[in-house]
């Protein structure tokens, strides 16, 4: 899917960003704060709009840093999602929140900018209104998983795949 980027606040700064050495830096108990326990290999039809020229804009997720750490303000779904399949994420940086001390976590994971109207492509993936759709709990979406599908992987950044089923042990 071929997307630009669409900025949720004037104030944030686009960039590509390499998702290992981001992953690095992520503040792992913010990183789990999701409505949603399970993270479906799909997108949400609020992180995409389209517009009458047909072109799709994406809305990043938004991060920022606290005591050298990534946290985020909004996108943590989105950021597991293109984790599967990206090896730089798209991401915003919410500013100006950066202090000197942090500037050496963002030269390590910032690849470059993202231009506003860059043309960037996406996975292709199914995407879903999860507004309309009924919330069920952990156990009960690793069932669907197993019976409807193949388990989805859940990606945690810096960690390798673990399926739906581990997942839920844990």
């Amino acid at each position: 899917m071929k997307c630009i980027i669409k900025l949720k606040y004037a104030t944030d700064k686009p960039y590509w960003v390499n998702r290992k050495k981001f992953y690095k830096y992520v503040d792992q108990k913010n990183l789990a704060q999701r409505e949603s326990k399970i993270v479906e290999n799909c997108y949400d039809i609020g992180w995409l709009i389209k517009k009458k020229n047909g072109e799709w804009y994406f809305e990043p997720p938004i991060f920022y840093l606290n005591n050298r750490r990534i946290c985020f303000t909004g996108g943590r779904h989105r950021t597991i999602v293109l984790s599967r399949h990206l090896d730089v994420l798209p991401m915003a940086l919410r500013v100006p929140n950066v202090y000197p001390f942090c500037q050496s976590v963002l030269d390590e994971i910032i690849e470059r900018e993202i231009e506003m109207e860059e043309v960037f492509q996406l996975p292709d993936l199914e995407t879903r209104d999860f507004r309309k759709e009924k919330p069920v709990s952990a156990k009960d979406a690793a069932t669907a998983n197993k019976v409807n599908r193949e388990p989805v992987p859940l990606v945690i950044f810096g960690t390798e795949p673990v399926s739906s089923d581990t997942q839920e042990k844990e």
